[in-house]
C-alpha cells in the first residue's frame, strides 16, 4: 500500500456510506489543510474492514475531507498495515499520535456502516432543511430494507419523513415494494400499508348539491325531533352543523382553522345565495347575491373575518 505518486484514492476505496454528507468548498480543504500541518490529525481515520474467505478488504467509511486536505496542503503521508497490525497512517510531515495515526477499522459484520457514518456526522455538520431531505433519499436508497423508524431515528428526523419519501422512490422505480423491513432492533418486520389517498370533495360543493337537490329524510322517529323535507330546513340544519363545527375547532384548535379561512367563507356564502334562490320565486328572475353585511340568521361566523379589516 505504500505509493506516494498516487492520490489516496487510489490506494484507499471509498465506502458508499462515507458519500452521505456534501463535501466543503477548495477554500475551506486549504484551510483545514493548513490546521492539520500545525496541529497534525486530531480526529481518527474510520476504515471499513471486511473480511473476504482469507482476505481483508478496507475502505474509508470517515475522514474524506482530512486526507482531501492533506493532498491538498502538499502533506506528504501514506498507509501502512504491518502484518496482523492495525491500518496506519504514517507522515515525515506531521507529529502523529499514535491513536489518531491508527485508522480506527469499523468491522462489517457487527457495526452498521451508514448508522456509525450518520452518527458521527448529523450533530457536527450543520445541514438546511433541504440537506437534510437528500441525506435521508440517499439511506433510503442504499438500505431499502430498514425501517422508516430505523432510517428517522439514524437521521434525527421524522418517520412520517422517512416514509414519504420511501413512497415516491417505489412508485419511481429506484427501490422494490419489500414485504419485510428490518426495524432498529433488528427484527424484521411488515412495511405499513400506505393509506390510499382521496381527491377531498370541496365541502361547498356539497351545499350546492344540497340545494340542487335535497337529501331524502328518513321517517320521523318516536318522541324525537320531526323531519323535514322541506330544502330551508335541510340548508339550515348543514350550516349550523358547519358553524358549530367551525366553532369547536376554533376553540380547541384554533391553528387549524387559519388554512381553511376561504373555504368557510365560501360555505356561508353559498349557503345564503342558495337560501335567496328557494326563497324567490323563479318568475321573479335570477335572484342577487347577499351582501356581506346585510343581516342574516345565516351570516358568516367571526372567524373568517378575521383579518379582513
Amino acid at each position: 500500500m505504500n505509493d506516494k505518486r498516487r492520490s489516496w484514492r487510489e490506494v484507499l476505496p471509498i465506502h458508499p456510506a462515507a458519500e452521505l454528507f456534501p463535501r466543503v468548498t477548495e477554500q475551506e480543504l486549504r484551510e483545514l489543510g493548513e490546521d492539520i500541518r500545525e496541529r497534525g490529525l486530531v480526529s481518527p481515520i474510520t476504515v471499513f474492514k471486511e473480511v473476504i474467505g482469507t482476505d481483508v478488504a478496507y475502505s474509508l467509511l470517515d475522514g474524506i475531507n482530512r486526507l482531501d486536505s492533506m493532498e491538498l496542503a502538499g502533506i506528504k503521508f501514506e498507509f501502512h498495515r504491518p502484518k496482523f497490525g492495525d491500518l496506519v497512517i504514517r507522515s515525515s510531515e506531521l507529529n502523529l499520535d499514535p491513536d489518531v495515526a491508527r485508522c480506527r477499522e469499523v468491522c462489517g459484520v457487527n457495526d452498521d456502516a451508514y448508522a456509525f457514518v450518520l452518527s458521527i456526522n448529523i450533530r457536527r455538520r450543520h445541514l438546511t432543511a433541504k440537506q437534510k431531505r437528500e441525506l435521508v433519499k440517499k439511506v433510503v436508497v442504499a438500505t431499502p430494507e430498514k425501517s422508516d423508524r430505523a432510517i428517522a431515528e439514524m437521521a434525527h428526523v421524522d418517520h412520517k419523513t422517512v416514509a414519504a419519501i420511501r413512497a415516491e422512490k417505489v412508485a419511481t422505480g429506484e427501490i422494490p415494494q419489500l414485504m419485510k423491513t428490518v426495524g432498529k432492533d433488528g427484527k424484521e418486520r411488515k412495511p405499513p400499508k400506505p393509506r390510499p389517498t382521496k381527491s377531498p370533495v370541496p365541502i361547498c360543493r356539497v351545499f350546492e348539491a344540497t340545494i340542487e337537490q335535497p337529501a331524502a329524510q328518513p321517517p320521523d322517529e318516536p318522541n324525537g325531533p320531526s323531519q323535514t323535507d322541506d330544502p330551508i330546513d335541510v340548508l339550515d340544519c348543514l350550516t349550523e352543523n358547519v358553524r358549530s363545527t367551525v366553532d369547536l375547532i376554533g376553540r380547541k384548535w384554533p391553528a387549524k382553522l387559519e388554512p381553511l379561512r376561504k373555504e368557510i367563507d365560501q360555505i356561508f356564502r353559498v349557503a345564503i345565495e342558495g337560501r335567496a334562490q328557494i326563497d324567490t320565486p323563479t318568475h321573479l328572475g335570477k335572484p342577487q347575491s347577499c351582501e356581506p353585511d346585510e343581516p342574516d340568521d345565516l351570516a358568516i361566523p367571526a372567524f373568517p373575518q378575521r383579518g379582513r379589516r
